[in-house]
């Protein structure tokens, strides 16, 4: 209780002070809890099998300062499923909650225009298909890094340069503790990104070059186990454009991304001498076309994972697309099928996306969302199953806005599976109907907030 105290007082004061100060600070909170009907969420079930229900929330405190030279930024966050931290007699049950410091960084000012950004922070650019910061989940994510930021508001043009480098503890030597025990990677070990983005009235148009590096592992052959060698390291890099134009009532939005360098194996798939690097050649692309009328938003799109083909002779060859770092919830289906990796999600055969989206508006306070999905292999899964149709999902999700600080979102999806989505990439006996519905509520106050005095001269 004294801590508490203590952090109490050390914030009136913080508050008082920068009252009076040239500076901005902004204290604010955010309270998101969603019930879950999961009938059928991201996997098929057995005809026998029952819905799972269950709460989940989020849970924010967010503290925002800054002046003409420097910018911080504070989010501490709570994490947790209700119920998974509760008492029994005088014993507490073991929880899987999480209370972090989501976010924590820094920022100094060279000039108005660049910046040096450095903490744990989220990344989250253009439309979040190779960087995004997950709302959806409800741990999100964040990222531990340095950048050098450029932003020219007047000329539209921003440029950010990124480096990561992730360590799980405090070592005296160098070690492979970022690989599980069966060897395979739990995070990058390094991450360089460079972002341009140009903006006009109509063009919204960005470039990407990324670089993530993973460890990669020694195997004794003999017994299977895994020792360290982590001075050695696979390279992935991801280069491509996206652009986005609006003019009017039309609108157009398309992107490019290309893969290549090494991905490592899974260990309990090599021979004897056999290398942990494959060469990648693998693609991403989208064209999604935009009709705007007074109360109704149209889009029509195709997205497209490229895939490995069950017959491809190059054994170290991988033409699967991976994005580790982006969203998938907003893209590839709100009952999560296929998540965030693609080609873990289809046996390595990718995936092409065909989905029409409606938003409708009923009020300033009210909007009903509708889409279909229709979900293909990009390859044949194998020499006999050719069909690469996997089903479809229709996702139906009603926002309301209760009032300027809290929101209510209701959503109902539903899966149709094909015969190869149930035999073969989520294999069931006897499929049940698969269903997802959510209630999600939440309240976002602003508790304080000084604004920054004009200067006096």
């Amino acid at each position: 209780m004294k801590n508490y105290k203590q952090i109490w007082t050390a914030l009136a004061v913080f508050l008082f002070i920068s009252n009076g100060l040239m500076a901005q600070f902004t204290l604010s909170g955010s309270f998101r809890s969603r019930l879950e009907v999961r009938d059928g969420y991201s996997t098929l079930l057995e005809s026998e099998d029952k819905a799972d229900v269950l709460i989940n929330q989020q849970t924010r405190l967010t503290a925002k300062y800054k002046n003409d030279k420097i910018e911080t930024f504070l989010m501490l966050q709570d994490a947790r499923v209700w119920g998974d931290e509760a008492y029994f007699g005088d014993n507490i049950i073991p929880n899987t909650s999480a209370t972090t410091m989501h976010q924590a960084w820094a920022k100094y000012f060279i000039n108005p225009n660049l910046g040096i950004k450095v903490g744990r922070t989220e990344l989250a650019y253009d439309d979040q298909r190779l960087f995004g910061n997950r709302v959806w989940k409800t741990h999100s994510y964040a990222h531990d890094l340095a950048l050098l930021e450029y932003e020219d508001e007047a000329k539209g043009m921003k440029l950010h340069i990124g480096y990561a480098l992730n360590n799980l503890n405090e070592g005296t030597k160098q070690t492979s503790h970022l690989l599980d025990k069966s060897g395979k990677e739990t995070a990058y070990k390094s991450k360089a990104y460079l972002w341009f983005n140009k903006k006009t009235e109509a063009l919204n148009a960005s470039f990407y070059a990324i670089l993530d590096a993973y460890q990669v592992p020694d195997m004794d052959m003999n017994d299977g186990t895994i020792t360290s060698n982590a001075d050695k390291t696979n390279k992935l890099v991801t280069v491509g454009p996206f652009i986005e134009y609006n003019k009017g009532s039309l609108g157009f939005e398309g992107a490019f991304y290309y893969q290549t360098g090494k991905r490592t194996y899974a260990l309990g798939n090599l021979d004897e001498g056999q290398e942990l690097g494959m060469d990648v050649n693998a693609m991403f692309w989208n064209l999604g076309l935009k009709y705007k009328m007074e109360k109704v938003k149209f889009l029509a799109q195709w997205d497209h994972y490229s895939g490995t083909a069950w017959d491809n002779t190059e054994a170290y060859t991988d033409n699967s697309f991976r994005v580790y770092s982006g969203g998938g919830h907003k893209f590839t289906g709100y009952m999560d099928f296929f998540g965030v990796v693609i080609a873990d999600k289809t046996k390595n055969r990718g995936l092409d996306d065909y989905y029409l989206r409606a938003n409708i508006t009923f009020s300033e306070k009210s909007n009903l969302e509708l889409t279909y999905h229709n979900f293909a292999l990009a390859k044949e899964f194998s020499e006999t199953v050719t069909d690469k149709g996997l089903g479809s999902e229709i996702d139906i999700v009603q926002n309301i806005k209760l009032s300027k600080d809290a929101d209510l979102q209701l959503g109902y999806c539903v899966m149709l599976p094909s015969d190869v989505m149930k035999e073969h990439i989520f294999p069931v006996t006897d499929a049940k109907f698969a269903q997802f519905a959510y209630i999600q509520l939440a309240i976002k106050p602003t508790f304080f907030k000084s604004e920054q005095p004009k200067p006096t001269n």
